[in-house]
C-alpha cells in the first residue's frame, strides 16, 4: 500500500491552508491508497514530519508552503537513505515559490492542485551549505539583507512587491565585504559587493547564461567585484543579454565546491530567500539527488 504525506502551512494560499489541504487530499485519492496530512505549527515541523516519513517508508511527500519549508523537507530527504527517499511534490504556498516555478506549476495554488499529476518526475540537483540544503541559490550582499528585512506583514499584503521595494531602496548602500573564496582549489581574496551561488535549475530558462543545461551537477558562482553604484548599473545590459561571463565586474565559475570566509566582519547569508547562518561557508553540489513531480 503506497502511503503519501501532505505537509501544509496553515497560512498558505492567502491563509487558506486548511482548504488547500482538503483539495489536495481529494486530488491525491485518485492515485494513492493512504493519505496523511500534517500541519506545521513550529519552525522545525516540516523537517521532523519529513524525517519520520522517510523512516516509515512513505512513497511521496507533498509540501504546501514556501521555499523555506521546502528546504526543511529537502534536508530530511538528503539525510535519509538515498534508496528510500520519497518523491517530493511541491505546491506554491509562499511568497515567491521559486521551486514550484522551476517545476512548471502555475502560481495560483488552486490551479496548481488541479493540474497536479504524478506520472512525470525529474531528478533535481541539491546544494549544501554547511549543514543546510538549498534548491536554488546561496547569496551574500545587500540584496539578501534586503530580503531578510521584509516584514511578515508586508510579505502577506504585498507579496513579491515587498521584496522589490526593499531591494531597490538598499541598492544605493553599495557595501563591500573583504572575503577569502576557494573555488575548486583556486584561492581568491578581495573586496566583493555580492557573491551568488546558483544551481543550474535556477538559471535554466533565464538569459543569465545562454548555454546552461538544467541539472548539470555543477554550482554556478558569480562574484561581483568591488565597484561603484554606476558600475553596478552597467552590469544590467550584460545580465539581460546573457553575457555575464564577459563582464569585467563579474567573475563567473562553474564548479563543484566553494568555501567562503569573511576577513573583517560578520556577514549574513541567504539560501532560497531565507536568512541562514553567517560565514564561514562550505558549499557543495549533489547531482540529481531528489526526485520531484513536475509539469514541464
Amino acid at each position: 500500500m503506497e502511503k503519501v504525506l501532505i505537509i501544509y502551512n496553515p497560512v498558505a494560499g492567502s491563509e487558506k491552508g486548511e482548504e488547500i489541504n482538503f483539495l489536495l487530499r481529494k486530488k491525491l485519492v485518485e492515485y494513492f491508497d493512504c493519505i496523511k496530512s500534517m500541519k506545521t505549527e513550529n519552525p522545525n515541523d516540516a523537517y521532523l514530519f519529513a524525517k519520520n516519513a522517510c523512516d516509515e517508508g512513505y512513497h511521496s511527500i507533498f509540501v504546501v508552503g514556501g521555499d523555506g519549508t521546502i528546504n526543511q523537507v529537502t534536508k530530511a530527504l538528503m539525510e535519509a537513505d538515498p534508496n528510500k527517499r520519497p518523491i517530493l511534490g511541491v505546491l506554491p504556498g509562499g511568497t515567491f515559490n521559486g521551486v514550484s516555478r522551476i517545476l512548471g506549476y502555475p502560481q495560483n495554488i488552486r490551479l496548481a492542485v488541479r493540474r497536479l499529476k504524478v506520472d512525470k518526475t525529474i531528478k533535481m540537483d541539491v546544494g549544501k551549505f554547511n549543514d543546510n540544503y538549498f534548491n536554488m541559490i546561496f547569496s551574500i550582499g545587500d540584496i539578501p539583507e534586503s530580503i531578510h528585512n521584509v516584514s511578515p506583514e508586508s510579505k502577506s499584503v504585498f507579496s513579491g512587491w515587498a521584496y522589490a521595494y526593499n531591494i531597490a531602496r538598499d541598492a544605493i548602500k553599495n557595501n563591500h565585504y573583504l572575503m577569502e573564496v576557494d573555488v575548486d582549489g583556486e584561492n581568491l581574496v578581495g573586496d566583493f559587493s555580492h557573491l551568488i551561488v546558483m544551481l543550474s535549475s535556477a538559471i535554466y530558462g533565464t538569459p543569465l547564461i545562454n548555454d546552461i543545461e538544467k541539472n548539470d551537477g555543477f554550482l554556478h558562482l558569480f562574484i561581483v567585484k568591488e565597484s561603484t553604484l554606476f558600475d553596478k548599473m552597467s552590469i544590467l545590459p550584460d545580465v539581460i543579454s546573457g553575457k555575464v561571463k564577459n563582464n569585467e565586474y563579474i567573475k563567473y565559475y562553474k564548479c563543484k565546491n566553494v568555501s567562503i570566509a569573511s576577513m573583517d566582519t560578520v556577514i549574513e547569508t541567504d539560501i532560497d530567500g531565507e536568512k541562514s547562518d553567517p560565514l564561514p561557508a562550505s558549499i557543495s553540489i549533489f547531482e540529481k539527488a531528489i526526485e520531484m513531480y513536475c509539469l514541464n
